[in-house]
């Protein structure tokens, strides 16, 4: 067996490596490793260097002990000096010592720390070693006589560690196998270059003749380029012959893999002149590195994805060990380590870093820039001044190139080689938030006749596709319509181009009119839309929906304008952000005056107490609904009038006059009927079961849900029909049924969390805990509880925070305990103080379900503390609401 690995340990680490050993010489990988099979007559450090010499890598246990070793870092030196691959395979949490860091950092290590070391480990240790030892192929072995010198180079010393591109090195190299031209592209800083590198180092022992890197960064006369070309090969010119010829003379019958850098600013030229190599020297391979295509016969095209980052809502939930499944964190915490010794990441800090990341795009330039600046900054304060980024970022290597010192000046660069054109609709796609499709771009690009730089659909589309080619834009082809998306930095300096050319207001008029446009159209077809291929179109409109409504209530807008996109947007809050739509609405009914259109200020308070209904503040529904209906009365819209009067009668049926409210709802209900209006048909027998429902007459609310239910399955309107699943739950309850009414709301919460139906979820999960309670399921009671508890708070639901606390201290109150006990009921006690508190400062009430729970829980308090229960109670009253969930989470 070939011992084609060195195994280079410290003393310290002799099990470790024995154990590697052994896996990878049952693969069929043979090693050396001392102090085995020596050579008796032969001096040990000859035997040694031989070892070093034959090996094709050098496999470095990697710890605390190894940075200590002088005998490591001299076989380290050994096999960098016969330009060995070099694996470190890092089993302890330890950074490379100054002595070693210069040699470790060029290959990103492999971790096998013993926590997780393991069969999956052990073979992807195996496939990466196979992968280094197995680079020659067939095809190139028999060109290269036995004992010749290694393959040439002139690639750049790597002085950093390569982090966060192993799937993209794999998806590649299997690009290299079927094709000679490979252009990596990309936008500047998201690492094209170290890429390009690392795959030359992983693969230039495939090529008799080497690996060579040519760069063009610091060229840019077109008729220079064919020099910088011959100077990477110390070739001159001969009389006769262009310098081009001297070139294919020499190339054509190498074996050589060719790394063309840096190509956007000469890029005619660099292309005319890779497509004749590959035509004249059919054993060469090129790999180039550019903004754009080269746009030549065989190119293969890979566009460098941004470095892996956490998405907005995972960030918060972050550890040390999670994070690092990020290519950006990874990169991040490498960086930042280099920076300062002290840097760790760790859990407190990790959802900061993983902010960070996603907010810089996961450009790796930006995240090294970032990084850099944990010298005199905390992740906390590089975070608070990303807003800031293009002052933050401006740290660069000395070496490095002008343009990647800073972030500002990189897309500096990639700005000052586009065309006017391109120029204009770049800066002008900065108005947009998220992403946005091409007849978003038309409306807002293409202004108006008298616009001087007015463009039509061919246009924008052309320009488009052009910034894509020069990795300024992103597109996503899997959506039903393509979108477009500006990367956060990009839309960053964009915006800041928009401001110095005076456009932004006219833009972001523009934008918002466009969006108006486009929420009024998902208005119309909320009542005949099934839900989910409504909310189809819905989602991806709200990221510019929320900037054009930030703009029209800036100091700046246009209050109006926002006041109708608000109104406009009605279906979308009720269906997805019920929270942040009655922030919006209350901020837009602040701003009513006298040119407020009157049909815009009904539609805005008919919004608003729909929202309220939907968190059971029906006394904020009622008033809201009541100026709805007299709006909508003085402007003769029986439609508009018949929706305030159904939320009028459903506020005042549960808040006691029944009857009143029954008739407004019958009267609603004739209403809808004669216009065939079958969600609001289905709102409004919704709502009559419920007024049955709340005053006791199970067997005469099932009819009316029963009927809403078909109303709306009939336009598929999923989430109200998932919701009155749950109605039916409740008059199981109330007849006695509680195990049959923990059975329909488990069905109908299944149905809302496949709908991501968030704020009926956290409702529905105190229903279900109310049942658990009263069937004295404990462990089950709290645990759904407590995720409602949770859930409540984070969607900012004020009713449902209450009733899971109800819930909580019910349990607390009444499940039987050892010692202790005392304690714990007299928690339940002050968290029953705290709930009054709350739905007397809500104007909510206690439904049947809630009141039967409650007064179980006084009777209990009173029977187990007697006298001292009320005097808990009325201290629960003065406890803020921080105190009582933190009371409440530990029960």
């Amino acid at each position: 067996m070939n011992r084609e690995v060195f195994i280079c340990h410290s003393r310290d680490d002799a099990r470790v490596a024995a154990e590697i050993c052994e896996r990878l010489e049952a693969s069929g990988i043979g090693c050396w490793i001392a102090p085995r099979d020596p050579v008796a007559g032969i001096p040990y450090g000859q035997q040694l260097v031989g070892a070093i010499e034959a090996a094709r890598i050098l496999l470095l246990i990697f710890s605390a002990s190894a940075n200590e070793s002088r005998a490591v870092l001299s076989e380290v030196e050994l096999a960098s000096n016969r330009r060995k691959i070099i694996l470190p395979v890092r089993i302890g949490d330890v950074s490379p010592s100054p002595g070693l860091e210069f040699y470790v950092r060029a290959i990103h290590w492999f971790d096998a720390p013993a926590a997780q070391r393991g069969d999956r480990m052990w073979e992807e240790l195996v496939r990466q070693v196979s992968e280094l030892v197995g680079r020659r192929t067939d095809a190139f072995t028999d060109q290269a006589p036995s004992g010749a010198p290694p393959p040439q180079h002139n690639l750049p010393l790597a002085l950093t560690s390569f982090v966060g591109r192993e799937r993209d090195v794999t998806q590649v190299e299997t690009l290299l196998a079927t094709s000679r031209l490979v252009t990596l592209c990309g936008p500047g800083g998201i690492g094209k270059t170290s890429l390009a590198v690392t795959l030359a180092r992983r693969n230039f022992d495939a090529y008799r003749d080497g690996a060579w890197f040519v760069d063009l960064a610091q060229v840019f006369d077109p008729a220079s380029v064919a020099n910088a070309f011959a100077a990477t090969f110390q070739l001159h010119e001969s009389a006769g012959a262009s310098m081009l010829d001297v070139l294919l003379s020499h190339s054509k019958s190498k074996r050589l893999l060719l790394i063309v850098d840096n190509c956007e600013q000469v890029i005619a030229e660099a292309a005319r002149i890779v497509e004749a190599i590959l035509q004249e020297a059919p054993y060469v391979t090129v790999i180039a590195t550019t903004r754009e295509p080269l746009g030549i016969r065989g190119e293969t095209i890979y566009r460098v994805p941004s470095l892996a980052t956490p998405s907005e809502g995972s960030s918060q939930a972050l550890s040390a060990a999670t994070a690092l499944q990020y290519g950006a964190i990874e990169l991040f915490r490498d960086r930042a380590r280099a920076a300062n010794r002290s840097f760790a990441l760790t859990d407190e800090n990790a959802p900061t870093i993983g902010a960070i990341c996603r907010r810089l795009d996961g450009i790796a330039l930006a995240i090294e820039l970032a990084a850099a600046r944990v010298r005199v900054l905390s992740p906390k304060e590089i975070a608070a001044s990303l807003d800031e980024r293009f002052r933050l970022l401006t740290e660069g290597t000395r070496t490095a190139l002008p343009r990647q010192k800073t972030l500002r000046a990189m897309i500096d660069w990639s700005y000052a080689l586009l065309s006017e054109q391109e120029r204009l609709i770049f800066r002008r796609l900065a108005v947009f938030a998220g992403s946005f499709t091409l007849g978003d771009a038309v409306a807002v690009c293409f202004i108006n006749a008298q616009d001087s730089a007015q463009l039509d659909a061919a246009q924008v589309l052309d320009l488009l596709a052009s910034l894509i080619d020069k990795s300024l834009l992103q597109a996503d082809f899997t959506a039903e319509e393509t979108r477009y998306m500006l990367l956060e930095s990009m839309r960053a300096y964009a915006d800041e181009k928009l401001r110095e050319h005076s456009e932004r207001e006219k833009l972001c008029r523009a934008h918002a009119t466009a969006f108006l446009e486009r929420a009024e159209a998902l208005e119309r077809a909320w009542e005949t839309t099934p839900d989910a291929q409504w909310r189809r179109l819905a989602e991806p409109q709200l990221d510019n929906s929320r900037a054009a409504l930030r703009w029209a209530f800036a100091t700046d807008g246009d209050v109006h304008l926002g006041q109708r996109l608000v109104a406009a947007m009605a279906p979308t809050w009720f269906a997805m952000a019920p929270a942040e739509g009655r922030r919006w609405i209350q901020s837009a009914l602040e701003r009513l005056d006298d040119g407020t259109p009157a049909a815009v200020a009904a539609k805005l308070a008919l919004c608003e107490a729909h929202l309220a209904m939907l968190v059971q503040q029906y006394r904020d529904a009622l008033s809201r609904a009541e100026r709805a209906s007299q709006l909508f009365g003085e402007l003769n819209d029986s439609q508009g009038k018949a929706l305030a009067d159904m939320f009028v009668g459903a506020a005042r049926g549960l808040q006691g006059e029944v009857a009143e409210g029954t008739a407004l709802l019958q009267a609603a209900l004739h209403e809808f009927r004669r216009s065939d209006s079958r969600r609001t048909i289905g709102a409004a027998l919704n709502y009559l079961g419920i007024l049955q429902l709340a005053s006791g007459n199970v067997a005469a609310s099932r009819p009316f849900f029963y009927e809403a239910l078909s109303s709306y399955k009939s336009v598929g309107a999923a989430r109200a029909a998932a919701h009155i699943a749950l109605s039916l739950a409740e008059a199981e309850f109330r007849e006695g049924n509680a195990a049959s009414a923990v059975h329909m709301v488990t069905e109908g919460l299944a149905a809302e969390r496949d709908l991501n139906l968030l704020d009926s979820v956290a409702f529905d999960l105190c229903n279900l805990a109310a049942y658990l309670v009263a069937l004295d399921s404990w462990d089950d009671a709290r645990e759904r509880a407590q995720e409602a508890l949770a859930l409540a708070l984070e969607r900012e639901i004020a009713a449902a925070t209450v009733w899971a606390l109800q819930h909580l201290s019910a349990i607390s109150a009444l499940r039987p305990s050892g010692d202790g006990s005392r304690h714990d009921r007299k928690i339940g006690a002050r968290l029953t103080g705290f709930v009054d508190a709350r739905i007397s400062e809500l104007c909510l009430h206690r439904d049947f379900t809630e009141q039967t729970e409650y007064e179980r829980v006084i009777e209990a308090l009173a029977h187990e503390l007697g006298s001292e229960a009320p005097l808990l109670i009325d201290e629960g009253r003065s406890w803020h609401e921080e105190r009582a969930v933190e009371e409440a989470r530990a029960i």
